[in-house]
C-alpha cells in the first residue's frame, strides 16, 4: 500500500470512528480531497488532515484554478 493511501485509510477510519468531528470536514467535490475546516477550532483531527479551504463551489484552491483555466 502506497503511503498516501495508507494516510487516507488512517483518516477515512479516524473519521468514521469519530464522527461528531465530521462536520469539520471539508471535501472538494470534484476531486474528493478532505481536510479540515480552516476556522476549526484547535483539536487533534489537525493531526490527522491537512487544512482545506473550499471556494463557494465547493472547490479546493487547485480544482478552481484548473477550472477557471478551462473558461
Amino acid at each position: 500500500m502506497k503511503k498516501k493511501d495508507k494516510k487516507l485509510a488512517i483518516c477515512e477510519s479516524w473519521i468514521n470512528s469519530h464522527p461528531q468531528y465530521r462536520k469539520w470536514i471539508n471535501e472538494c467535490i470534484a476531486c474528493h480531497t478532505k481536510g479540515y475546516k480552516p476556522d476549526m477550532p484547535s483539536h487533534h483531527v489537525r493531526g490527522y488532515f491537512n487544512p482545506l479551504q473550499l471556494d463557494e463551489s465547493g472547490l479546493c484552491d487547485q480544482c478552481s484554478k484548473a477550472r477557471s483555466r478551462k473558461t
